[in-house]
């Protein structure tokens, strides 16, 4: 009797852990679903350059300029980002993310002039990794009329099929150049700040492959 019970007890642990873990998968999967359609939709009103940032044309005819979500989670947290101070002409500055010796130098897609830049983002550059489309902008411009985009934009229409071909092609740069495969995570997608475990050189080497222009 002794062992029947000890048997329906372990029988009880093990179900229970089974269900556990199956719950476990399922919410890791639905996180996984969940982040990747944040990386792969561009919210509306907001056109998508080749060079991975944003622009938001607004009413009174300034544009609002950000990092994507691609971009910003690859990168992640960095320790600083270097934003052209206000009146500054583009395409002469543009927009730097610094983690120790390494950065990425990005053009600004419009010319014109910086007429605002958001410092919540310079006092924590966290912002632009967590909050890409929202809190995370980072520079205001006043667009030249005559002048084109500085940077080529993605065909709207298109911009999530060109994100998830981004996103597959990162995949395959980053892996053949990491020791450890695994560090691809949450159902396939890069983790966030896997650019970190690479050194100075490829991270010019990344620019030079996913930010044209810049």
């Amino acid at each position: 009797m002794t062992v029947l019970l000890v048997l329906f007890t372990l029988i009880l642990f093990l179900a229970a852990d089974h269900f556990i873990e199956k719950a476990r998968l399922a919410r890791k999967a639905r996180v996984a679903e969940t982040d990747q359609d944040a990386i792969l939709q561009v919210p509306t009103g907001f056109e998508l350059a080749v060079n991975h940032t944003w622009v938001s044309r607004k009413r009174d005819g300034s544009a609002v300029v950000g990092l994507d979500q691609f971009l910003s989670r690859l990168v992640g947290t960095v320790e600083k980002i270097i934003l052209p101070g206000a009146g500054a002409k583009v395409p002469v500055v543009g927009i730097t993310l610094r983690d120790g010796n390494r950065q990425i130098n990005l053009a600004l897609p419009v010319q014109g002039r910086v007429i605002e830049v958001n410092h919540a983002v310079l006092k924590n550059p966290g912002l632009a990794a967590t909050d890409p489309y929202g809190r995370g902008w980072l520079v205001r411009v006043e667009p030249r009329l005559k002048d084109g985009a500085t940077v080529k934009f993605v065909d709207t229409s298109r911009a999530s099929e060109w994100l998830k071909e981004q996103v597959m092609i990162a995949k395959e740069y980053l892996v053949a150049r990491m020791p450890e495969p695994a560090l691809m995570q949450d159902g396939g997608l890069p983790v966030k700040g896997l650019l970190k475990s690479f050194d100075a050189p490829v991270w010019q080497e990344f620019q030079k492959s996913f930010m044209p222009n810049s």
